[in-house]
């Protein structure tokens, strides 16, 4: 469903979000009539106790919740190509569509986010290239790709870019890996980020 662009600054609007799971002693509320708006250029955050759905809440966006949830609630997301539109609605390729170019996250372990048996230039390359086909109509060269790894890498200051883009997750500290996950959330342009 397509809202249309009644409201030109709003990336995404989530009006009385619902998310509950079924559990072995019974329905549990994660998430209770949330309600919110990011208009362009905002920066807004979620705060609460561990535990009080955050990270829910930032997942209904993406539609990256397990399965075993129920969700009820409007989540709105504007898209380039869609303009506002419900989520929820959406099959998976058009998530697959949004995710990264739309809207990206940023995932609050980054150790878990990297996959340790691929290089790092290689893992943010693969999202470019996957969505510069979908959207450029076009598949990048190897070349290419590793040129726009590069400049994230250099962009979200990691020292000697060209070099360290061949190195493995486990060759970088803590906050160097924390940088490449955001890295690979700004590789496609996305007009929101979701820092987990």
């Amino acid at each position: 469903m397509t809202i249309g662009t009644e409201i030109e600054n709003d990336v995404a609007r989530i009006e009385n979000l619902r998310v509950r799971f079924s559990t072995d002693q019974g329905d549990f509320d994660a998430v209770k009539k949330a309600c919110l708006t990011i208009d362009q250029g905002e920066i807004l955050a979620l705060v609460g106790e561990s535990g009080s759905g955050k990270s829910i809440t930032s997942k209904a966006i993406l539609q990256m919740l397990p399965d075993s949830s129920i969700e009820s609630g409007t989540v709105l997301l504007r898209s380039d190509k869609h303009g506002l539109q419900d989520v929820q609605s959406l099959n998976p390729e058009q998530l697959r569509e949004i995710r990264g170019k739309d809207a990206a996250m940023v995932f609050q372990e980054p150790s878990t986010a990297l996959n340790p048996v691929y290089k790092i230039g290689w893992q943010i390359a693969e999202g470019i290239r996957a969505h510069t086909q979908l959207f450029e109509g076009r598949k990048l060269t190897n070349a290419e790709a590793r040129k726009r790894a590069i400049e994230i890498l250099e962009k979200v200051g990691i020292p000697s870019p060209e070099t360290r883009v061949d190195y493995y997750p486990h060759q970088f500290s803590g906050g160097q890996k924390q940088r490449i996950v955001i890295a690979q959330a700004l590789a496609l342009g996305a007009k929101l980020i979701i820092a987990d």
